[in-house]
C-alpha cells in the first residue's frame, strides 16, 4: 500500500533482496529514516571491512541492544557470509580467534 517513493524503494528492495523486509516496512512509515537507513547500509557496504567482520560487528551491536530480531537476521547473514555457529556466538560476545578483528570487535 506504499506511495510514492517508499513504493519506488520497496520495488527496489523486492527486485535486489526478493521481498520488503519487516524492517524496511517499519521504516517506510518515515521517508527520510528509511532512505537515511539505505544509504548508511550502502556506505558500509563500500568499506574495506570484509563482510564477515562487518556481520560480527552487527552481532555484537545486536547482542549490546537485546535486540532478537537483529540478531537473528545478522545470524542469517552471517552464515550466508561464512561464519560458523561458533564463530557467531563468540561474535555476540565481542571475541574472535583473529587478533585484528577481536581488536575491533
Amino acid at each position: 500500500e506504499a506511495k510514492g517513493e517508499v513504493k519506488e524503494i520497496y520495488q527496489s528492495l523486492q527486485k535486489n533482496m526478493g521481498k520488503v523486509f519487516n524492517i524496511f516496512q517499519n521504516m517506510g512509515n518515515s521517508t527520510v529514516t528509511l532512505k537515511a537507513f539505505l544509504a548508511l547500509s550502502d556506505a558500509v557496504n563500500h568499506t574495506t571491512l570484509p563482510e564477515k567482520l562487518r556481520e560480527q560487528i552487527a552481532l555484537i551491536v545486536g547482542q549490546s541492544n537485546h535486540c532478537q530480531y537483529c540478531l537473528s537476521a545478522h545470524t542469517m547473514i552471517a552464515k550466508g557470509s561464512g561464519l560458523n555457529e561458533e564463530d557467531i556466538l563468540h561474535a555476540r560476545q565481542g571475541e574472535s580467534s583473529n587478533a585484528r578483528d577481536q581488536t575491533i570487535l
